[in-house]
C-alpha cells in the first residue's frame, strides 16, 4: 500500500498549488472549458524499480519516482498565455511548490523530493503547446 499513500502526499500538495488552472490527475475524466482552450496541468506519476536496502525480516526498501507535471494549452489568437515567459512562469509556480527537500507524510508513507524540480523544454506545436516538470521523489518502505 506504499505507492498509494506516496500519491496521497504528493497529489495533496499539488493540490494546493494556486496556478489558478486545472489540475488533471491521471485516470479522471476532465472537459476543459472555452471549447478546449483553456490551460491545464496534466499530471503523471511515474514509478522507478524500488532498490532494497537490507534483507531478511525487516526489509526495507527504496522507492523513487517522478511526479511529471505537463502545463499543457491548445492557444488560439484570444488565449491569455501568449510569451514563452508566461509558460515559464507557470511552470516557476510548481517548481517553488516542491522545493527539494520538502519532506511529505502521508499514511505509511515519508515522501521526500529528492531535488530540484526540473522545467524541460517547451514544446510548441499547431495543435498544443507544452511544457514539461519533472518532479523527483523517493520515499522508504
Amino acid at each position: 500500500m506504499i505507492y498509494k499513500d506516496i500519491m496521497a502526499a504528493l497529489y495533496t500538495r499539488l493540490s494546493l498549488l494556486n496556478a489558478e488552472i486545472p489540475i488533471v490527475y491521471q485516470l479522471k475524466r476532465y472537459s476543459p472549458l472555452n471549447g478546449g482552450r483553456e490551460p491545464f496541468i496534466r499530471v503523471n506519476l511515474y514509478r522507478n524499480r524500488p532498490e532494497r536496502l537490507t534483507m531478511g525480516e525487516g526489509n526495507v526498501s527504496l522507492h523513487k519516482g517522478i511526479l511529471q507535471c505537463t502545463i499543457t494549452h491548445i492557444p488560439t489568437q484570444a488565449d491569455w498565455i501568449k510569451s514563452e515567459g508566461d509558460y515559464l512562469a507557470l511552470g516557476e509556480k510548481l517548481v517553488e511548490h516542491f522545493p527539494a527537500d520538502l519532506t511529505l507524510w502521508h499514511g505509511a508513507a515519508q515522501v521526500r523530493i529528492s531535488q530540484i524540480p526540473e522545467l524541460g523544454p517547451i514544446f510548441s506545436e499547431p495543435s498544443q503547446v507544452t511544457l514539461p516538470v519533472s518532479i523527483y521523489w523517493q520515499a522508504g518502505g
